[in-house]
């Protein structure tokens, strides 16, 4: 089999439902005609910020683990953590498209840019472009790559904010790639990045900004869950009931390239029919979901566990133990029983000890840090201080 095209397409501060809020984030429409793809309902980001959310799909790592703060993050390619490097190097044309130039930024130098497709009257220094003209920017890019004999790996993450049209434009997105002729017997994934806090709890988007506050602070499920669907030449038109991630996309497509994914600090599951232990993974997984990070107010941590949830706020060291449903905006406060309680601990403790370790060898590696390339920064001192007050310990093998 010829190596298939892959996109991403990621629709910015999109929920997982129709919550009735009256605002612009309401899950599209246009989901609703991605029927011979798989849907799975319940699918969570690593963390409900656009730029960690990204860097832990490019990675398979929960958002955590590469932290600096909610809108920043380290790639210390010592560890190799970038899975698009794998992709480039079995000769796939990897490129990016974002209308935030945050994301441009950020997660656009991990992907890769085309500089020679951008329509003049846009400049990569814009904050914002719409999607009308993001979709633009990408079938000039298609067309140029007409004769291309390279499989494409494209991310086109558009934004739902103040885009009213967001179904129409997903839609036209679609047929840009049908009309390339890309569309069949590719692997797509349509996603969000994260959802967004619905009316019935008392958050606005002018309330947050009012306050000086953002919606990256809450681990509820509106705000945690997303849309996720996807199809490959092995999976079409069919649900996945058990708890997804972001981080999953990955391993999925690495399972169908037939590369191999080794990664002893993530817990990302391959999603496609092809792995014949889904059922199992899926059914045992546990997902760590991050409001703020190390050296952060306000910060907390989730774990997902089938129907339940637990969260850890970090400045107060309380513990609260939720319900959850197939409902997307249900979650219960609930006085677990001990036993299942201590479960939820116990595994978060297993994944702050990965992710601490993780930091810990990213800063104080046995391999030499000179000349390899480092995104955003060379040594934290305050994660190290941090790291050295917990008493992490340096763990006696990395990936390489």
């Amino acid at each position: 089999m010829n190596k298939p095209d892959i996109f991403i397409i990621i629709t910015d501060s999109a929920r997982a439902f129709f919550s009735n809020s009256g605002d612009d984030r309401e899950m599209p429409d246009f989901y609703k005609s991605l029927k011979d793809f798989v849907k799975c309902p319940r699918a969570y980001c690593s963390a409900p910020s656009s730029v960690m959310s990204g860097a832990s799909i490019i990675s398979s790592l929960d958002a955590y683990m590469i932290s600096r703060n909610y809108d920043n993050f380290r790639f210390n390619n010592t560890f190799k953590i970038n899975n698009i490097e794998n992709l480039k190097s079995i000769d796939y044309d990897c490129k990016g498209f974002f209308v935030a130039r945050e994301l441009r930024e950020k997660i656009g130098k991990l992907v890769g840019i085309d500089y020679e497709n951008l329509p003049s009257k846009l400049r990569f220094s814009n904050r914002m472009w719409s999607n009308e003209d993001l979709n633009q920017y990408y079938n000039s890019y298609l067309k140029s790559n007409r004769n291309n004999k390279k499989p494409l790996f494209n991310v086109i993450w558009n934004n739902i904010r103040h885009d009213h049209n967001i179904s129409k434009n997903l839609d036209e997105l679609s047929s840009i790639i049908k009309d390339h002729n890309r569309w069949d017997n590719s692997i797509i994934f349509f996603l969000s990045d994260h959802g967004y806090p619905t009316k019935d709890k008392g958050i606005t988007p002018e309330g947050l900004k009012r306050d000086n506050k953002t919606h990256d602070l809450w681990l509820t499920e509106d705000n945690i869950r997303i849309p996720f669907y996807f199809k490959t030449p092995y999976d079409y038109d069919y649900q996945i009931d058990d708890n997804v991630a972001a981080t999953d996309i990955f391993p999925t497509i690495f399972n169908i390239l037939g590369i191999d994914f080794k990664s002893s600090y993530s817990s990302a599951v391959s999603l496609t029919s092809k792995n014949k232990k889904r059922s199992k993974e899926l059914k045992n997984r546990s997902i760590r979901v991050d409001s703020r990070f190390i050296g952060q107010n306000q910060r907390k941590t989730a774990i997902i566990k089938g129907y339940n949830k637990l969260v850890h706020n970090h400045d107060l060291n309380e513990f609260e133990f939720f319900e959850l449903s197939d409902d997307y905006n249900y979650e219960k406060l609930i006085n677990s029983k001990s036993r299942e309680k201590k479960s939820f601990l116990e595994v978060y403790n297993q994944k702050e000890k990965k992710a601490l370790d993780f930091q810990y060898d990213s800063q104080f590696s046995k391999y030499s840090l000179l000349n390899k390339e480092i995104f955003y920064g060379d040594y934290d001192e305050q994660l190290l201080s941090y790291l050295k007050e917990n008493g992490v310990k340096k763990v006696d093998s990395i990936d390489k």
